[in-house]
């Protein structure tokens, strides 16, 4: 809002020629679009006088005949020329009203939201609602239709609770906005008619109409006929009764559709490009744009638009616009703002945080790299809440100075403040980490950085409706802003296509209109059910959603305009849904069209595949040491996945990051059972001891040794007590319930060793191992060594150590002789995973002298050559994963690798 001092102001300097010529700079800055036929444009946007205005339907509608004016203009040899008088009907009459200069203030939408919300937040019945917003956005939206139908809410009748609310409500907003002096941007049409005898209201010698297939709103149309009354004269187009060339096609999905109409539009574009001619119009006609954004993304623009994912192509044009624009939230650069204005100083998800130091507009260069770095070590070292202050004590150098400004920036964040407070408060926030980085450089991130600080201006005009609140409650309505904006960058170029909703496309004219969605599940459109009001109110004022029957006209008129005028008219149907449902041509098109099928066209969408050479391009390790390859099991883990992986993560250093867990990552859970069971063990030492001690007993010494265990893990600053508690009691259990299990092994034994840590040198490979636990098993044929692995997870791979199909390789590799070597074990004669779980206790294993561990009623005995001749083929397989290894192989089953963390890096399957 403007006030009333700098508007009369401006007023005051204002011409008739300066009003032109602000407009006209106005119109330089918007899109540049063409029209249609010759015929056509000097029809419906030629010359006008200056007492005529040509109003149209839709802003799209008047921005391509301004546009068009334009190019016409320019095409006759003219290089100044007045603007023309060409706007959408709505507009127009909102700034007719504006210009005489009305006591009213306009509120904006989220103003007018925020009231809304207040008041029903007041009102005692909405006192169980979870949230008021939702209900206040329904109210709003009825409030706005039923002022656009001048409908008298007052006098409407309320059969239930609802209806009775808002008629409630809405008699205290009005109450408000007269006492304040406001205005919604609904209320202007009637507002309008009140000083259509204003001087400062200029009333046309003629009205031009165009592209209203729908009968005009009765606010809008009483101010037109209270001109008309006065001496306007309105004129609209004369109608085309033959209409263009329909065609209609068939696809076989959604996607099938879109990669088909790319190929459509394509070819159309590069016809006249090749013939040195302005670009055809096109208009692309869908029931909802937003539903197909992501088939846009991925089948539709690579084909019409390849250049725009291939860096080496140069700033080329997009050539298509979507109306209406995607909001602003979805911006990048407005992610980057939300994620910085969404941590707090204390207690922050561990995601949270890592969105801001992983975002790329944020972060350039070699501050991207120390970014990276110190998310890393929150996840290692703060995890699972980070405070404000973890990222100034573990940031790199180079970061000191932006998280110290962060840090202090956040702290002087109020408790409740205004929202023009909190608007400066988030900006301090934002400038802190330099906020929008050098990634706005370019003019639509420019633009997209200056709507976000006009939304910061658009918040700080709520004081008035929403007084002092929260730093949650800023934010949210913040995102409100954010979310509410349809954005879309200006840009200085034509974009020839433009991608629209039914209800729009029908008043564009076109040379090239598709029509999609053109099945019987959306063509008619359902009723609107708007429970705040009673439904023959709605049907009274002639809403045309309102009944079937009124949606079957309001279907049959918007079919008609999209197949009449010039052009051709291409009808598209999906034969199937997203869920696989079929679907069939509504019966509002003609009957005798002939369905088309058409295919997807195969493309390559990669303008510069991966190309694979002969042989493997990684060079083989020479020096291990020298070289940094050294690990443990992973090695291995990672090349029976694929040797490409074993390359990427342990000579190049590259790894998925694991995801951030809300309480103990799955990671820190294992490590404090394995803490647990090796206490535990140093006490018990051997099966005796575990028989011999009580259940009770033993359930008092697992927690004597959980709560250390725990408060290594657990750090009492970040870990809720309650949390804590939870999990003290669920490792109990899990303890306890394993030990319980191992009361039941058929044969004595003796822990040996817990925990224990070798290093030794394998097949060239210098390997740093744990094992968890080694036993001396007491067997009717006398002692045997047995290695064991804890398993904390919900499930376990037994059999995945054997060579022909080697998946879990750290038990054989632990029962090599080098690892026994190194352990001081004279042999294996065993090894098993123990999995450790509370409903689901289990001992796999492989031995030389019996096929269970666990008592089973019968010893069943197993050959010891059996057992040795295993072993033996799992070390030759190793050995062979080794050398592999060290060679430098890249090699990789695309089944088998397919499912692993790393399985974006393999490149696109080549089409058959």
């Amino acid at each position: 809002t403007v006030d009333y001092a700098t508007c009369r102001s401006l007023k005051d300097k204002d011409s008739t020629d300066g009003q032109s010529e602000r407009t006209r700079m106005s119109e330089r800055r918007r899109p540049v679009q063409r029209h249609v036929a010759p015929d056509q444009r000097a029809r419906q946007a030629g010359r006008v006088s200056r007492d005529t205005w040509h109003l149209c339907a839709s802003p799209a509608l008047a921005r391509r005949l301004r546009t068009q004016h334009a190019l016409d203009r320019k095409a006759a040899g003219e290089s100044v020329w007045e603007a023309p008088r060409i706007a959408d009907l709505d507009g127009w009459v909102s700034r007719q009203w504006a210009a005489t200069w009305p006591a009213e203030r306009l509120l904006s939408s989220a103003q007018e939201l925020a009231l809304w919300q207040r008041i029903i937040d007041d009102d005692g019945d909405a006192q169980g609602l979870i949230s008021t917003r939702g209900l206040a956005r329904q109210a709003r939206s009825t409030a706005r239709l039923a002022a656009r139908h001048r409908i008298d809410v007052a006098s409407a009748p309320a059969w239930t609770p609802e209806q009775a609310a808002f008629q409630r409500w809405h008699a205290r907003l009005q109450s408000r906005l007269n006492d304040q002096g406001w205005l919604t941007a609904a209320q202007v049409p009637n507002a309008a008619l009140t000083r259509i005898d204003d001087s400062g209201f200029a009333r046309p010698g003629r009205i031009a109409l165009s592209g209203f297939v729908q009968p005009v709103e009765p606010a809008l149309q009483a101010v037109m006929d209270a001109l008309q009354d006065r001496g306007t004269v309105l004129q609209t187009p004369p109608v085309d009764p033959a209409g263009g060339a329909v065609r209609a096609v068939q696809a076989e999905d959604d996607d099938t559709q879109w990669a088909w109409l790319g190929q459509q539009v394509a070819a159309l574009l590069a016809a006249a490009a090749e013939a040195e001619q302005v670009a055809p119009d096109i208009v692309i006609a869908c029931a909802n744009p937003a539903d197909h954004r992501l088939a846009i993304a991925t089948q539709f623009a690579p084909v019409v638009a390849p250049w725009l994912n291939d860096a080496r192509s140069g700033h080329r044009a997009m050539p298509w616009r979507i109306d209406p624009s995607p909001p602003l939230a979805e911006h990048p650069l407005v992610a980057a703002a939300q994620a910085v204005l969404a941590v707090a100083q204390w207690r922050n998800p561990v995601p949270a945080v890592s969105r801001v130091l992983l975002c790329g507009a944020l972060w350039q260069g070699a501050d991207r790299q120390a970014a990276a770095a110190l998310e890393a070590t929150l996840r290692d070292k703060a995890a699972p809440a980070v405070h404000l202050s973890d990222c100034l004590r573990w940031a790199p150098a180079r970061l000191g100075a932006r998280m110290q400004a962060w840090l202090q920036a956040v702290e002087r964040a109020p408790q409740r403040a205004l929202p023009g407070a909190w608007a400066a408060q988030f900006h301090d926030q934002l400038a802190a980490l330099g906020w929008p980085g050098n990634v706005a450089r370019g003019s639509a991130d420019f633009q997209a950085a200056q709507a976000v600080r006009e939304a910061l201006a658009g918040l700080a005009g709520l004081d008035e409706q929403l007084g002092a609140i929260s730093a949650s409650s800023a934010r949210s309505w913040l995102q409100e802003l954010w979310t509410s904006k349809p954005w879309a960058p200006r840009v200085e170029h034509l974009q020839p296509v433009l991608i629209t909703d039914v209800a729009q496309a029908a008043g564009l004219p076109a040379d090239h209109r598709f029509v999609l969605d053109v099945g019987d599940d959306t063509w008619p459109g359902s009723p609107a059910r708007r429970p705040l009001l009673a439904h023959e109110v709605w049907v009274a004022a002639g809403v045309p959603d309102a009944t079937p029957g009124a949606c079957v006209e309001q279907a049959q008129r918007g079919a008609q305009a999209l197949m009449g005028g010039q052009g051709q008219v291409t009808l598209v149907l999906a034969s199937t849904d997203r869920s696989g449902s079929p679907r069939v041509p509504a019966a509002l098109w003609p009957a005798g069209l002939d369905w088309v099928p058409v295919e997807a066209p195969h493309s390559d969408r990669s303008q510069h595949p991966l190309t694979t050479p002969a042989s493997d391009p990684a060079p083989a390790v020479g020096d291990p040491e020298a070289e940094g390859v050294r690990g443990g099991t992973r090695i291995f883990e990672s090349y029976v996945a694929a040797p490409l992986y074993a390359f990427v993560r342990h000579r190049l250093g590259v790894d998925v990051l694991d995801d951030a867990a809300a309480g103990l990552s799955a990671l820190a859970q294992g490590g404090v059972i394995h803490a647990v069971l090796d206490a535990v063990w140093a006490d018990l030492g051997d099966s005796a001891a575990l028989a011999a001690v009580s259940d009770d007993a033993l359930r008092e010494r697992v927690q004597s040794h959980v709560t250390p265990a725990l408060d290594a893990a657990m750090d009492a600053g970040r870990h809720p007590a309650v949390l804590r508690a939870a999990e003290a009691a669920r490792v109990t259990d899990i303890v306890c319930a394993w030990l319980a299990h191992e009361r039941r092994r058929e044969d004595a034994f003796v822990v040996l060793a817990r925990e224990r840590a070798v290093a030794f040198d394998f097949a060239g490979l210098a390997l740093r191992l744990q094992l968890d636990r080694v036993d001396r098993v007491d067997t009717p044929d006398g002692p045997r060594h047995l290695v064991l692995d804890y398993k904390t997870g919900k499930q376990i791979e037994p059999g995945g150590w054997f060579a022909d199909r080697i998946t879990q390789p750290q038990l054989p590799l632990y029962a090599t002789p080098e690892a026994c070597a190194a352990a001081g074990i004279p042999g294996v004669d065993g090894i098993g995973f123990a999995h450790v779980h509370w409903r689901r206790p289990a001992l796999a294993a492989a031995t030389n002298w019996a096929s269970w561990l666990i008592d089973t009623g019968t010893r069943s005995r197993r050959k010891p050559e059996q057992f040795d001749a295993e072993l033996a083929a799992a070390h030759e397989r190793l050995q062979a994963i080794a050398a592999g290894f060290l060679a430098g192989e890249l090699r990789f089953e695309r089944s088998q690798a397919a499912q692993h963390a790393l399985a974006v890096l393999l490149p696109p399957e080549p089409a058959p």
